[in-house]
């Protein structure tokens, strides 16, 4: 993947992210334009699954003591609600859970 590529991937998930966390009802949005970038709505899931991974791997640090680690997973549930919502509607939501 080019740079140019990657820059254009990483713009339209944050416009794919940016819609979902408006909207929280746990639809997948879809433009005809991010097929370009994602192919199909397959692989806009599973962009935001590894998304979703490493927030959680980034902000989950297993070095953090017990009460800081309850607030950095209360924080990103928070701040991902939607997406939280969208992964748990197209896949068990087990996989999903902040823990």
């Amino acid at each position: 993947m080019t740079w140019s590529e990657t820059t254009r991937r990483q713009r339209t998930l944050r416009e794919v992210l940016a819609v979902i966390e408006q909207r929280r009802d746990g639809r997948l949005p879809w433009h005809e334009d991010w097929a370009e970038v994602f192919g199909d709505r397959q692989g806009l899931l599973h962009a935001l699954r590894h998304r979703w991974r490493m927030q959680r791997e980034a902000q989950l640090d297993p070095g953090l003591d017990d009460l800081a680690l309850a607030q950095a997973r209360r924080r990103l549930q928070e701040q991902n609600a939607g997406l939280i919502a969208v992964l748990a509607r197209h896949q068990d939501r087990r996989t999903f859970d902040v823990a």
